[in-house]
């Protein structure tokens, strides 16, 4: 594998007394140095210790990366954000696998077992489990004027805009890469390759591809051949399908996509839509059309509501990254869940103000979960500062009284049984919080897990956020599941 960074460091274990002591009275004056593991990796490993990540399908929509079992090793998909010098060979000594490399951070799989150990690595900056995120949709405009375009050359425009000429990438889960409206009029595949980043095993025609030196995870199929044998990516989805046909749908009597004409690139993610998974997709095809010498697309109608929301999350700066280097223009869905209570903030006045948020379940959640479980959700918390945050956790009755109190802390565990009273114990886990400063932003995260069983009446549980006078708090949950309430 192609070394893309400098070789091995080693460190010098002397350093003159004077500078430690110097150090050493400096540290009470310090900012909070950047966390080694990122809050939701610490709730993720925390989780995986009680052993809790193994539960109902509510959880197959959980806020993290799948384990994934590689000849009996786990492994789990991560972004790691490296200190300038570092070297790949530290990471591949503790198993880590390579899948991209960018500018400050790699994409990679990494063996579960070794997250810590990799972490403590002189190279690493911060090890960040990827989040998972989940497809989105809503009702298409009824009245778009694509016919318009389309004829342009009527209609005031220099050309006419089919999407001839362009390389267009969707990356989802369901996509039934031979269907009817991915071919030409004379019925030839407009497909042109098709990438599976989350397959394990090759397919009819199969391929490694290998960009910058690094191999990609999963399988390419590129020729005719490989494209015709490829049925989807998920049998039990369909959204990638609806997306690739709104965006460029083949023109059948009135209805067609938007850009009937362009080049397709599909990556089929399965219900594994990870982070990484996207960020390495979206590599795959932008140096695709690049080999190609076409300009490129990539729609992604794909997201996800936790995150600083500040443009230095792993996958905003991998999509900056591959827009700048490829020249590709990369559209993602927003506005999908406006109607949804899943973001608060608020700046605190002093050093003894807080604030308040109540989780709680969606409707979509009490009604299809509630007789089971009484909360199953992400809360994600970003302080704007890097200074630290502290949580206390209260369980409210219906009459808005606190009935239970947990101390304020920055990293924790409210077990199922504290919690029993309010909650049933049955399939419960849980509150699990981890705390620390982002790599990226440098600002402090505290990311929360809630799964608790049944709810034995009307009660809520509320999270009070204290930190220093002028933070500015921000607060964010999945919406598939949990919401905020005031």
């Amino acid at each position: 594998m192609k070394r893309f960074l400098m070789r091995k460091r080693r460190p010098a274990y002397l350093r003159p007394l004077l500078l430690m002591l110097l150090l050493a009275a400096m540290l009470p004056a310090l900012a909070q140095e950047v966390d080694k593991l990122s809050a939701g990796t610490k709730v993720f490993l925390q989780r995986r210790a009680n052993n809790l990540l193994e539960d109902t399908a509510v959880i197959k929509k959980s806020t993290f990366a799948k384990p994934q079992a590689i000849q009996g090793v786990e492994y789990v998909d991560c972004f790691i954000s490296l200190n300038e010098g570092a070297s790949i060979s530290d990471l591949e000594d503790l198993g880590v696998e390579v899948n991209g490399v960018y500018d400050h951070f790699i994409t990679a799989r990494v063996p579960i077992g070794q997250i810590e150990a990799v972490s403590q690595l002189e190279c690493v900056k911060q090890v960040s489990i990827a989040r998972k995120l989940k497809p989105l949709t809503d009702e298409a405009k009824t009245v778009t004027n694509a016919d318009k375009v389309w004829d342009g050359l009527n209609n005031g425009l220099p050309q006419e805009y089919d999407g001839t000429g362009v390389v267009l990438g969707i990356i989802d889960d369901g996509i039934e890469f031979n269907h009817l409206a991915f071919k030409d009029a004379d019925g030839n595949t407009r497909v042109k390759a098709i990438y599976k980043p989350n397959d394990s095993s090759a397919g009819t025609g199969g391929v490694k591809t290998s960009i910058d030196g690094v191999e990609l995870p999963g399988y390419a199929y590129t020729t005719a051949t490989a494209i015709a044998a490829q049925t989807t990516d998920d049998t039990s989805a369909s959204h990638g399908t609806h997306t690739t046909g709104c965006a460029a749908g083949s023109k059948v009597g009135n209805y067609s996509g938007m850009a009937p004409n362009v080049d397709l690139v599909l990556a089929g993610c399965g219900e594994d839509l990870t982070e990484t998974a996207l960020i390495n997709s979206a590599k795959y095809i932008a140096n695709y059309a690049k080999s190609v010498g076409k300009p490129c697309v990539i729609s992604i109608s794909i997201g996800g509501e936790t995150g600083p929301h500040d443009g230095k999350s792993g996958t905003s700066i991998g999509y900056d990254e591959v827009a700048e280097k490829y020249g590709a223009v990369i559209l993602l869905a927003a506005g999908n869940e406006a109607d949804c209570t899943g973001y608060a903030t608020k700046t605190l006045s002093s050093n003894s103000d807080a604030m308040a948020v109540i989780h709680t379940g969606t409707s979509y959640f009490n009604s299809n979960y509630s007789s089971s479980y009484g909360l199953v959700g992400a809360c994600d918390i970003w302080n704007s500062t890097n200074e630290e945050l502290k949580v206390t956790v209260k369980v409210l009755n219906s009459s808005g009284t606190a009935v239970y109190t947990s101390q304020a802390m920055s990293s924790g565990t409210i077990s199922a049984n504290t919690l029993s009273s309010y909650f049933s114990t049955s399939g419960s886990q849980g509150i699990t919080i981890e705390g620390g400063v982002d790599a990226n932003n440098n600002r402090y995260n505290i990311n929360i897990w809630a799964q608790l069983g049944r709810n034995q009446g009307s009660y809520k549980v509320a999270y009070i956020i204290t930190g220093k006078a002028g933070n500015v708090i921000n607060v964010f949950t999945e919406n598939n599941y949990s919401q905020l309430a005031s």
